[in-house]
C-alpha cells in the first residue's frame, strides 16, 4: 500500500540492526555532505501515489529532507525534534505541496512543545498551521488527518472529534502508525486502557525501530498499572535510543510503583536531567523511603518560578507526603497554565490518593475529559 511504499522508501535514509528479541534496531542516520545532496538533485522525481485520486511527483531533495525529518521525528528529544522541524520545514520550502511534509512537521511542533522546554501554548500555532496545510494539500491523507486529530486533542481538549478523525485516517489506512499511534494517546488520556494497548501495540509492529513509540507503550502499561511490562519496554526504548533522557525518567516512575526505590533514583540520575523537576522526583521517592523531612526541605528549597516549571512532578511528590491541599493548587495551576502534562494526570498512578479529596472531581473536569470518558 501507498503508506508501506512511503515507510519502505525512507529505510534508505537509515541502517538498521536486527535486535535478538525480535524487533529492528536502533536506525542510525548519516548526515548527508553538499556533495551528496547535489547527486540528489540529478534523480528524476520519483511519483508517489499519494492519495486514491491522484499521483504526486516528488522532488528527491524534499523527500529525502523529509525522511530525515521524519527520523528525529520520532525520538522526542529537544535537540531532536528541533532537528526534525528543521529538515520538515527545508522539505516543505523545497516543494511546498508536500502534504506528507507538512502532516509530520504539524506532529513535530506539537511532540516539541509536549516534550521540550517551548511549551504547548507557544507550540499551538505552527502545529496549527502545518496540519491545516497538509490537508488543504491532500484531503484524502491520512497523516493530514491524524494531524488534524492532534490539534483536537491538545488544543481543543475535544476528544470526541479527535476520535472521529483518527478513526477517518485509519479507513483511509489500517496502517498508518501515526493514526494508532495517536489513537493510542488520545484512549489513553481516557482512561480506556485496552484499546489504548491495541493501537500501541499495532504501531509498535508497524515500526518497531521508532523509540517514542516503544517509550509511549511503556507509558500506557505503566497508567494501566501494568508495572513490570513498562519497565520491559522502557528497557527496550532504551536498547533503541540510549540517548533519549525521557526514557529513564519514566522508567524511574515505574520502579516507584513496583516499591524498588533505589533503583527509581539511579534511574532519574541515569537521565542526566536536573533542575526542578528531577528535586520533585528525587523528593517523591524519599517520603516513599520514609525520609519525609529531607523530601519536604528538597522541595521547600524551590521557589515558585521553579515549581511552575515542574508542576506535574512537584505535585507527585506533595501527594506522596499528602499534602493534599499543596498538591490539588499545583494541579489546578498546570490546568490554568494548560501544562504540557495536563492530558495525562486523571490517570497517572502517582495521583490516586487524591481521588478521594473533594478537589478531585473538580479538576478533572476542568480538563474536559470527564465529559469525554462518557461518550
Amino acid at each position: 500500500d501507498r503508506r508501506g511504499v512511503r515507510r519502505g522508501i525512507s529505510r534508505i535514509a537509515a541502517f538498521v540492526s536486527l535486535f535478538a528479541a525480535g524487533f529492528l534496531g536502533h536506525a542510525a542516520w548519516i548526515t548527508v555532505t553538499d556533495q551528496s545532496r547535489t547527486s540528489l538533485r540529478s534523480l528524476p522525481a520519483v511519483e508517489i501515489e499519494n492519495s486514491p485520486t491522484r499521483g504526486v511527483r516528488i522532488d528527491p531533495v524534499a523527500q529525502h529532507e523529509y525522511q530525515v525529518g521524519r527520523y528525529y521525528m520520532w525520538r522526542y528529544d529537544e535537540e531532536d525534534l528541533k532537528l526534525a522541524i528543521h529538515h520538515l520545514e527545508r522539505a516543505t520550502q523545497i516543494d511546498p505541496t508536500y502534504a506528507d511534509a507538512f502532516a509530520a512537521l504539524s506532529n513535530a511542533w506539537w511532540a516539541r512543545g509536549m516534550f521540550g522546554p517551548v511549551g504547548l501554548r507557544a507550540a499551538e500555532t505552527p502545529t496549527r498551521r502545518a496540519a491545516d496545510m497538509a490537508l488543504r494539500l491532500d484531503h484524502r491523507l491520512p497523516a493530514a488527518h491524524v494531524a488534524q486529530a492532534d490539534v483536537k486533542r491538545l488544543f481543543d481538549k475535544d476528544p470526541p472529534a479527535a476520535e472521529q478523525m483518527l478513526r477517518y485516517a485509519l479507513a483511509l489506512d489500517p496502517n498508518s502508525v501515526e493514526a494508532h499511534h495517536s489513537f493510542a494517546l488520545l484512549l489513553m488520556a481516557l482512561g480506556r486502557f485496552w484499546g489504548a494497548l491495541e493501537h500501541i501495540q499495532r504501531a509498535a509492529t508497524l515500526d518497531p525501530p521508532a523509540p517514542a513509540v516503544q517509550s509511549n507503550f511503556g507509558r500506557i502499561l505503566y497508567r494501566a498499572g501494568r508495572f513490570e511490562d513498562a519497565v520491559s519496554r522502557f528497557e527496550r526504548a532504551l536498547q533503541l535510543e540510549p540517548g533519549m533522557r525521557g526514557h529513564y525518567s519514566r522508567l524511574g516512575d515505574a520502579y516507584d510503583q513496583l516499591g524498588q526505590y533505589e533503583r527509581a533514583l539511579e534511574a532519574y540520575e541515569r537521565s542526566g536531567i536536573q533542575g526542578p523537576a528531577h528535586q520533585a522526583r528525587v523528593a517523591r521517592i524519599l517520603v516513599r523511603m520514609g525520609r519525609s523531612d529531607e523530601a519536604k526541605r528538597l522541595l521547600e528549597s524551590l521557589t515558585d518560578d521553579q515549581l511552575e516549571s515542574a508542576l506535574s512532578t512537584a505535585a507527585a511528590a506533595y501527594t506522596a507526603l499528602g499534602d493534599t491541599n499543596e498538591a490539588s493548587r499545583l494541579l489546578a495551576r498546570m490546568i490554568e497554565r494548560d501544562d504540557p502534562g495536563l492530558p495525562y494526570f486523571p490517570v497517572d498512578p502517582q495521583f490516586v490518593s487524591l481521588h478521594a479529596v473533594a478537589q478531585w472531581r473538580a479538576l478533572v473536569r476542568r480538563t474536559h475529559l470527564s465529559t469525554a470518558q462518557r461518550w
